[in-house]
């Protein structure tokens, strides 16, 4: 074979070669991992980020293989979830609640992270801006601070008679040890002449106690925080609310599908669908720094 001839040869090859890696680069199989507060709704929320995925080209078991972790609402059994996702080597992790994040950056800080249900992800350290989220984590908030006053307004407008009320949470796992939420509740309670106070519940053995004081007498009313320990006991605070006839708010529409007077927040399936849209983009090269962090808009509140 004449010199020009394999240079010829060589050339068209190596002209081939990026083509060729890209193509064996779609065909394999990726991996993310998937940490999921242990609730009921977890199963609705894996099928709709599993169908969101699926309409971007991401089947599982095809071209995507997706780890799962359940944890409870507390810190060991999301660092014991993060701790097992990080051993089976994903390229990203998709993390729920705030709790979960936190855990998750502090077993990795290079993983990619795309998180959901996290309420002040820059008061939470997790950000540097919205803008520009500047590290490895990016992804949906699922509310706002100004939400606690709107759930006190619901309650006086659907009870007028309410004359005290209390916010519950859980002080180890709500966004600012409950300091994001309490503050506009208990302003509003002064502008609407309702007595606020917090409810503060460490263990499931608090929350009938908490529920049964507002019961006492007429007039009490409950709200409760978005955040993992409240949704991992959702039935219990709405079976003893109903037992202690306490009307109630929750954050969620899935609390009103479980028996729950009211709700105003936004749709958790909206924001694991959400959520695909960003494993899709870090998965064909995209930075979780460069991506901003979303905020709920108007039209992703419901009022149930």
């Amino acid at each position: 074979m004449r010199r020009r001839d394999l240079l010829t040869l060589i050339g068209a090859a190596a002209a081939r070669w990026p083509a060729i890696a890209a193509a064996q680069q779609a065909d394999r199989m990726r991996r993310i991992g998937v940490i999921l507060t242990k609730q009921s709704e977890a199963e609705a929320r894996v099928a709709a980020f599993e169908v969101a995925l699926q309409s971007l080209g991401w089947t599982k078991g095809q071209n995507l293989g997706i780890d799962y972790q359940l944890a409870e609402a507390g810190r060991e059994s999301f660092h014991a979830a993060a701790q097992a996702i990080v051993a089976l080597g994903p390229e990203l992790v998709v993390v729920q609640s705030t709790p979960g994040t936190r855990e998750m950056l502090a077993v990795s800080h290079t993983i990619p992270i795309v998180f959901v249900h996290v309420s002040d992800p820059l008061g939470s350290g997790f950000v540097k801006s919205f803008a520009q989220p500047g590290g490895s984590a990016t992804g949906f908030t699922d509310i706002e601070a100004s939400l606690g006053s709107k759930w006190l307004q619901l309650l006086k407008e659907a009870v007028p008679g309410i004359d005290r009320a209390a916010l519950m949470f859980n002080p180890d796992t709500a966004p600012d040890h409950g300091e994001f939420f309490l503050g506009p509740f208990m302003q509003a309670g002064k502008l609407l002449g309702v007595k606020t106070l917090p409810a503060l519940v460490h263990d499931a053995h608090d929350i009938e106690p908490a529920v049964a004081s507002l019961g006492v007498e007429p007039g009490g009313g409950l709200a409760v925080q978005a955040e993992s320990f409240m949704g991992t006991h959702s039935s219990e605070i709405i079976a003893l609310a109903a037992r202690y006839r306490v009307p109630a708010v929750y954050p969620y529409p899935s609390f009103v599908s479980k028996g729950g007077l009211m709700a105003y927040g936004i749709s958790s399936l909206d924001l694991f669908r959400r959520a695909a849209s960003y494993v899709d983009r870090i998965l064909k090269g995209a930075k979780p720094a460069d991506l901003p962090v979303q905020q709920p808009t108007s039209s992703n509140w419901l009022l149930i």
